[in-house]
């Protein structure tokens, strides 16, 4: 079953990297999310292909989900219930401080959106 949600995309250009257009972050995510797959997967292969076509410093991604199959069927969980992925790379990942901020980031705008 379906699940849908928002990606949050994080990046810290290099010098040496490749910058892309907004609307292909947007292209990333929905090329990956047309397969069939698990979130907890879906944030690293997202990450992953970033990270190979642009070589940033540092990539965060945060995923937060409602899954069709808890609300439709089984638990019948509530709209509110979500699941929440989130992968690093690069200083991303070893920057607990810059970890943090797109945390915070992510979060405020989560909750400006009513997500």
């Amino acid at each position: 079953m379906p699940i849908h949600g928002q990606a949050y995309i994080g990046v810290l250009p290099s010098p040496e990297g490749k910058i892309i257009g907004l609307s292909k972050y947007d292209r990333i995510v929905e090329y990956f999310c047309a397969r069939l797959q698990i979130q907890e997967e879906l944030v690293s292969q997202i990450g992953n292909y970033i990270v190979d076509a642009t070589a940033p410093k540092g990539l965060a991604i945060r995923i937060s989900a409602v899954h069709m199959c808890r609300t439709h069927r089984g638990v019948r969980a509530s709209e509110q219930s979500r699941m929440i992925n989130s992968a690093f790379f690069g200083e991303m990942l070893h920057n607990q401080d810059l970890k943090n901020e797109f945390l915070h980031e992510a979060l405020a705008l989560e909750r400006r959106i009513g997500a």
